[in-house]
């Protein structure tokens, strides 16, 4: 019921199935209203989208910073082990810097940054001609940040970092994990 005009009531016969009430110029009335979804558009980080049919978005993971599982997204964590770890004592360029080995493998394209006393230092990337460097082969060969993995040990360049390792040294890397 509602006033159509000033002593006058009128009824409203109802709607149909997928109507909503509404008002127009002054006047309830039973409107339908559109319920599909004309596009939808993958924003940055997404792939996918369309406008008709079933529509998929997908989580672009660069690297591994983000993990797609089937039913959830997680983002990387950095690793919560290979921290305040004894140094070894180096006397001699390409000596090993700390007995203790990288715990797990570093995600893909990401870095490891190699903390002395909470004063940051330059990793090698297949180099030894900067601080310190990974290697599996005791020290021989300087990895490559992209074949770090699980196991590698770190070597030290005092020449080059300004100083040799004491063993009250503390060593910590800092890196994502795969």
């Amino acid at each position: 019921m509602y006033a159509s005009a000033a002593d006058t009531l009128s009824a409203l016969p109802i709607g149909t199935t997928g109507q909503v009430l509404t008002v127009v110029a002054g006047v309830p009335a039973w409107t339908t209203i559109a319920g599909d979804i004309s596009a939808v558009t993958a924003g940055a980080g997404l792939t996918g989208g369309g406008t008709s049919g079933a529509v998929t978005l997908d989580v672009v993971a660069a690297n591994t910073s983000v993990v797609v599982n089937t039913d959830s997204i997680q983002a990387a964590v950095p690793v919560a082990s290979n921290k305040e770890m004894a140094a070894s004592l180096t006397t001699a360029d390409f000596q090993i810097a700390t007995a203790t080995t990288l715990v797990d493998a570093p995600a893909a394209g990401s870095y490891i940054q190699i903390l002395i006393n909470g004063l940051s230092h330059t990793l090698g990337n297949a180099v030894k001609t900067k601080d310190c460097y990974f290697s599996a082969d005791s020290g021989t060969t300087a990895r490559a940040f992209s074949a770090i993995t699980t196991g590698d040990s770190l070597y030290w360049v005092g020449s080059v970092a300004g100083y040799q390792l004491a063993t009250t040294d503390k060593i910590d890397f800092n890196y994502v994990k795969a």
